[in-house]
């Protein structure tokens, strides 16, 4: 049998449960990375009232977590090398530990370095899912897979609003944290038995006893055996994959226009994620109301998940992202400038966090589907990984912005417009002069 026969049999063949069960786990891991990523601005409000916090210093500890997701980010290309399954046990053991400490945490230093370490675990994860559950899926349904695993970053968001209003009164803001740990120890618990290593990974980087591997992952899925693997890497050949790959002159115009897209969706989404609860409690929205808001948010971004599925399942993906992030522009602007009426602020909310889902979905989506799996990690963690420097700075600009007394109408014109920078990176990258389809189909 030759490589393409092994490779092209696995991804055209339908889809057997427990194969669809390790593509719907990645759904569920990474509804605790929403809650994870949410986790703290719920709290925000009350540790800073608690700890006595200015706004600015709460925007440091939301840009540590950003930070963090950069490195993270960095670290989910190792998947490429030590394997995908190893990267999400270890990432979520690791945020369970963290999470807990964040729940005794009782200084601005503690919050910076815990929430620096959960993003690195969040960043490392979130990274790999994206790239294991293209790698579980069969190609037809690849897209579809992808879009209900981004699902859950709404879901966790709309979990993490149903917990803080409900463990805030009686409990106290630090069982917000308490909660995520043993989340995460749960998806950990399960993600031990039920989550084997990716095919693709081991077609391609063949580790020790690959061949018994792969087919063990085969068996499991449904799909018949094979008596060889295809032909191995050279050393020499793996010595030029990686980041080394994804930077080729071939390669980085088509890697900086989609790491450029993912900046604007992460220096956004970030600020939008971590602030707005704070907003609309200054707006004059009760705490517990701005609270199960985010249920409103989470719905929104759940909506954005599954349209931007199916629309990319029939539109040209890059086109379907570009124009997501012109509406977000425009519902930014709505936010920036709706009056201080409860209803009109949820809902010009839930919008933007309809489109901020949208385009995540899509440029990971765009990201997939462009690298080969011999360094697919490598290069969806090198767009995520330059695209998080944008959740860095998003939350601190707009803590620093909030902290001088700038009115909304003021600084949401600033962050639409760095939606429409994003529109116009994935925009060029689906043009004739960067041929993304070059590259080895997912």
């Amino acid at each position: 049998m030759t490589d393409l026969d092994v490779r092209e049999r696995f991804k055209e063949a339908p889809m057997g449960r427990w194969q669809i069960a390790a593509a719907l786990f990645c759904a569920v891991a990474i509804v605790a990375d929403g809650y994870d990523t949410v986790s703290m601005s719920l709290a925000a409000p009350f540790v800073i009232s608690d700890l006595g916090l200015a706004p600015k210093s709460m925007g440091i500890i939301f840009s540590a977590m950003a930070l963090g997701m950069v490195a993270g980010a960095f670290i989910g290309a190792q998947a490429d090398r030590i394997g995908r399954r190893t990267i999400i046990l270890g990432s979520c053991g690791s945020i369970a530990v963290i999470m807990l400490l964040a729940g005794l945490a009782n200084s601005m230093t503690e919050f910076v370095v815990l929430r620096f370490l959960t993003g690195c675990g969040v960043g490392a994860m979130v990274t790999t899912l994206n790239v294991l559950v293209m790698e579980y899926s069969s190609r037809k349904r690849s897209s579809l897979y992808l879009a209900i695993v981004h699902v859950g970053i709404g879901t966790g968001a709309i979990l993490g609003s149903i917990v803080a209003s409900q463990v805030i009164e009686p409990l106290g803001w630090r069982w917000i944290f308490f909660a995520g740990s043993i989340f995460n120890v749960m998806v950990f618990a399960v993600g031990w038995f039920l989550l084997p290593e990716s095919p693709e990974f081991l077609f391609s980087r063949q580790p020790k006893n690959a061949l018994v591997r792969v087919n063990a992952v085969l068996a499991r899925f449904g799909q018949a055996t094979v008596s060889e693997l295809p032909t191995a890497i050279s050393s020499d050949e793996r010595r030029k994959l990686g980041f080394r790959a994804v930077l080729a002159p071939a390669l980085l115009v088509p890697t900086l226009l989609l790491a450029l897209a993912s900046f604007a969706h992460f220096a956004v989404a970030y600020f939008h994620n971590s602030w707005t609860p704070k907003l609309l409690i200054d707006a004059g929205v009760e705490a517990k109301t701005a609270l199960a808001g985010g249920i409103v948010l989470g719905v929104g971004s759940l909506m954005g998940n599954l349209l931007t599925g199916y629309f990319c399942g029939r539109f040209e993906p890059r086109r379907v992202v570009a124009v997501a992030f012109v509406l977000g522009a425009i519902a930014l602007l709505g936010f920036g400038v709706a009056h201080n009426n409860v209803y009109v602020l949820l809902a010009s909310a839930g919008l933007v966090s309809l489109f901020s889902s949208a385009t995540n979905t899509g440029v990971y989506l765009c990201a997939a589907r462009f690298y080969p799996a011999a360094f697919r990690g490598s290069g969806v963690g090198t767009v995520a990984g330059l695209g998080r420097i944008g959740a860095v700075i998003g939350p601190y600009l707009g803590g620093a912005l909030i902290g001088m007394g700038w009115e909304r109408s003021s600084y949401y014109p600033i962050f639409a417009g760095l939606w429409l920078i994003g529109g116009v990176a994935i925009a060029l990258s689906a043009s004739r002069l960067v041929r993304l389809g070059s590259a080895s189909k997912a």
